[in-house]
């Protein structure tokens, strides 16, 4: 775990190094133990799949399966930011196969919302998109 001092400080991880403690970037996640990577950044993994979905509902309805949503999860992207925004933070998301399109895009610029959500309340919050290196 990392200490106080270094909690936003991921350069000793190398699939997190470059990024700040509230992000949104794609990396290559293959091969990559990330439980082991959340584990030294000191965060929680969460892996949400999107095994041949397209549709931004079923976008909606497989992070609420995967994530455990409440009951009152509505199914838009005001809910999914309502809903990701009660998280505790310290958390690291790893997104595996978000198709590529407007339902995808839609549903990542709410991550990105929340990502500034976390800012403010100086708390972390790690998105990494399952794709090539960059930021998003």
């Amino acid at each position: 775990m990392m200490g106080k001092d270094s909690m936003n400080d991921f350069s000793g991880v190398p699939l997190l190094a470059g990024l700040g403690p509230q992000s949104v970037a794609r990396r290559r996640l293959a091969g990559v133990d990330l439980q082991a990577v959340a584990g030294l950044a000191g965060l929680e993994l969460l892996e949400i799949h999107f095994p041949a979905v397209a549709t931004q509902s079923e976008l909606l309805a497989q992070i609420a399966r995967t994530l455990h949503f409440p009951g009152w999860f509505g199914g838009n992207l005001d809910a999914l930011y309502d809903c990701l925004a009660d998280l505790e933070g310290g958390c690291l998301i790893a997104l595996h196969g978000l198709p590529d399109n407007d339902a995808g895009g839609a549903v990542l610029d709410v991550f990105r919302d929340v990502a500034e959500h976390f800012a403010t309340r100086q708390r972390r919050f790690l998105v990494v998109v399952d794709g090539v290196s960059g930021s998003d």
